[in-house]
């Protein structure tokens, strides 16, 4: 019998919480398997819990824009990674961290880019300051409207963004939970939901794979939200949001 594994497509901004929570209370996975190294899971904890050491410029200056715009939607940065570790303890079950090391990255991500990406990443960062909800809101609807034709916009303008960002740690992050998978028959995999399209194609031979994105945890009622709901976003029958 093939491994079951459960991609839940989040926003690292969105007071999404209680709806992540209830799905691994729900599918009591083995392993809860999330989209952080060891840096930005143990920076996550060290606001919660007063562990951890400082973390580098990079680390705070997106922590800070992260922050600003969680604030918008009344949430906290991070707050859905924290509830899936909190939840997996609650279940029983180990955590896993699953992606490549933050810093390793973002410097193979500048070595790769030509002088006119990094020009476009520079006013792109800029003008990422002066975000606000509605235009958020405003690109995650056309995200989910055509997400293939939303990614091949952001591959044109970025492509080395595209291959390392999106690309290599799908690659990376598929292989973790093969590996998991291995020894775990049920795993819960919390990630951007910009990852959950390519992954469910890496893993979708190897396992069975159970998919929520982004908008079905948003759009999830508050009495849906707990350990009694009902998990019925699988590959096979999820009206197309693969």
């Amino acid at each position: 019998m093939k491994p079951r594994i459960v991609l839940v497509g989040v926003g690292h901004v969105f007071d999404i919480k209680s709806a992540v929570k209830g799905i691994i209370h729900q599918t009591r996975p083995e392993v809860v398997a999330l989209e952080l190294d060891s840096l930005r899971f143990n920076s996550l904890l060290s606001k919660e819990r007063g562990k951890g050491g400082p973390a580098p410029l990079v680390y705070r200056l997106l922590a800070k824009f992260q922050r600003d715009l969680a604030e918008q939607f009344g949430s906290e940065a991070g707050s859905e990674m924290l509830a899936a570790a909190d939840a997996a303890g609650e279940v029983g079950a180990r955590v896993a961290l699953i992606d490549m090391e933050a810093a390793a990255v973002f410097a193979r991500m500048t070595k790769a880019m030509p002088l006119r990406e990094k020009m476009l990443m520079m006013i792109g960062v800029v003008m990422a300051l002066f975000t606000r909800k509605a235009t958020v809101e405003k690109e995650l609807d056309r995200f989910m409207s055509n997400e293939e034709k939303f990614m091949a916009e952001v591959q044109k303008a970025y492509p080395s963004v595209v291959k390392v960002l999106i690309d290599e740690r799908n690659e990376f992050m598929a292989k973790k939970l093969k590996a998991i998978s291995s020894t775990s028959q049920v795993t819960v995999a919390v990630l951007g939901d910009g990852h959950v399209s390519g992954m469910t194609r890496m893993l979708s031979e190897f396992a069975e794979v159970d998919v929520w994105r982004l908008k079905d945890l948003q759009n999830m009622p508050p009495s849906a939200r707990n350990s009694e709901m009902t998990l019925s976003f699988t590959v096979s029958s999820s009206n197309g949001k693969t």
